[in-house]
């Protein structure tokens, strides 16, 4: 094969490598970055990396975990917990969000501190996982001792410390407290057990369904063709659903994010997985609408009411068949009780000699 072949398949294959990676590349529907906090750092130093992802709101991000190791970090080391963030651009980018992680790091690395292309797991609506990878990131590492001083010092005399007196103070506190422990041991014994208490029977909370039947009730008269009654209409119906929630499930959710609520749903096994999806919908919707300022449709609130209505005919179904089984199990139980604390009568011997 000649020159010219030889050179005209290499421009060949070359293109084709750059097109699968640019191919590769959008297939990951978000904008990955990676920085520190500082522009130069001394050895064994503490500073910040960041690592940031910008995506939409159907969009999920996994983070590198903290001990996922040199592999991972490269010249850095991970030495404090992850903080993960996230902020919603607004009217400036409708409907995206920017994900966060600061890592607290530190290096020994001598001159220059590298840290390669981090792996940024991309969890899409569709439920599949990408993988992207952030720029790499060097920070210059300086040295603490000047570079023309050759000279080799000598062992530092040890330190002297005071001797601690905090743990005779703890063990005169645990001393103390186990003395008060025996004590009220003690004195508990001696006085005379309290009477089994007769466990009351549970009765349904309507008040949680009643509510939201109400709130309901009053949002279908809204005129949603006016625009000014989008944003207090999706407000008032994220609140009442996740007051009815939170009420039917025993979770908080006012002061929690929609993820954070759809997180703790998935992660129950009482709660089928077509109320979580549901839940995510209207939630998500009223989070367009109450944070971008998104332009919503009549037939938009409709169709939020309607899921709403689903979730609670759901989730109350399954609370009346549970009050209905603690029920129907509080008799059962008390007649085997009954049935085993019963005396049985006494026997009458009959002399019949008489």
């Amino acid at each position: 094969m000649g020159f010219v072949a030889r050179l005209v398949l290499g421009c060949v294959l070359l293109g084709a490598a750059i097109g699968a990676s640019d191919a590769e590349a959008q297939q990951i529907p978000a904008r990955l970055d990676a920085y520190a906090t500082a522009d130069s750092v001394a050895v064994g130093e503490r500073f910040t990396l960041v690592v940031t992802a910008e995506h939409g709101f159907a969009v999920n991000i996994r983070f590198p975990e903290n001990d996922a190791g040199p592999m991972i970090f490269g010249d850095v080391q991970v030495v404090a917990p992850r903080e993960t963030g996230e902020r919603y651009l607004g009217a400036e980018a409708p409907g995206t969000r920017i994900d966060s992680a600061r890592y607290t790091v530190t290096t020994f690395a001598l001159d220059t501190a590298r840290v390669p292309t981090l792996p940024v797991q991309v969890i899409t609506a569709a439920g599949d996982t990408l993988t992207g990878g952030t720029p790499t990131v060097e920070v210059p590492v300086y040295a603490t001792v000047a570079s023309d001083d050759t000279r080799l010092r000598g062992l530092a005399p040890l330190a002297t410390f005071p001797e601690p007196r905090w743990p005779w103070i703890l063990l005169g506190v645990a001393l103390v407290c186990l003395i008060g422990v025996l004590l009220y041991l003690w004195r508990t014994r001696r006085e005379e057990e309290p009477p089994p208490a007769v466990p009351e029977e549970p009765q349904p909370d309507t008040t949680a369904h009643e509510q939201i039947l109400a709130e309901l009730q009053a949002l279908e008269a809204v005129d949603l063709s006016d625009p000014d009654n989008a944003k207090p209409f999706y407000v008032r119906l994220s609140n009442s659903l996740r007051r009815y929630l939170g009420a039917r499930l025993d979770m908080s959710t006012m002061e929690r994010t929609t993820r954070e609520v759809v997180a703790h749903l998935e992660r129950r096994t009482d709660v089928p997985p077509v109320v979580t999806s549901r839940v995510r919908a209207v939630l998500e919707l009223a989070d367009l609408v109450k944070f971008s300022g998104a332009r919503t449709s009549a037939d938009d609130g409709d169709m939020a009411l309607r899921e709403t209505r689903n979730v609670v005919e759901v989730v109350e179904s399954r609370h009346v068949e549970t009050v209905s089984s603690t029920r129907a199990a509080a008799p059962s139980s008390g007649s085997e009780r009954d049935g085993r604390n019963a005396t049985p009568p006494e026997t009458v011997d009959h002399d019949l000699s008489d």
